[in-house]
């Protein structure tokens, strides 16, 4: 008996996070899958620019945000690319380097019209979604050195200690936008 209460009450609780706003539903994803921890916000513009809003920062080891967004519309579980970061770390001809991306006070990435005309021509027009990662240094700032593996000095060769020496630290739930 006890089994059959417990499971009515599991299904109750999925059925009201189904139906639950964003903000909601990323608390129960986080609660299920310890991986999205703090929402954000996808917002179309008026001049066809999508501007993708937080108000997370990042911890002691703080590297930098990175925004991601599905790879094919329609799908929020196909992949994510990267699109923003603070440093050159994709080649794609939707990605830009955005240097406010490495201060933790950064709230906002705007992926203009430009990205979002590729966009379409690459993949088509659908419901896309978005994520930001919070990417630490994997090591303390007293051990970024060549022992620990970065390029020495660390500061000087940043961007290469970025790609090898991070790692995503928390990652937010998704936010979707309709690019028709």
């Amino acid at each position: 008996m006890k089994r059959v209460n417990l499971a009515i009450l599991l299904l109750i609780i999925a059925l009201i996070a189904l139906s639950a706003c964003s903000y909601s539903v990323d608390i129960v994803e986080r609660a299920i899958t310890k991986r999205a921890s703090f929402s954000i916000v996808a917002t179309r513009n008026s001049d066809g620019s999508i501007t993708i809003q937080w108000n997370k920062t990042g911890g002691d080891n703080f590297a930098g945000y990175e925004i991601y967004i599905t790879i094919e519309p329609d799908n929020e579980y196909i992949g994510y690319a990267v699109i923003g970061a603070p440093y050159a770390i994709s080649t794609s001809n939707l990605f830009r380097v955005d240097s406010t991306l490495q201060y933790s006070i950064a709230q906002a990435f705007t992926m203009n019209s430009a990205h979002v005309s590729n966009l379409i021509a690459s993949n088509g027009k659908g419901r896309y979604f978005f994520r930001v990662g919070i990417i630490a240094w994997d090591d303390d700032e007293d051990k970024r050195n060549g022992e620990n593996g970065y390029i020495e000095p660390w500061y000087l060769h940043i961007e290469e200690n970025y790609l090898i020496n991070t790692h995503i630290d928390e990652i937010s739930g998704s936010a979707m936008v309709d690019i028709y």
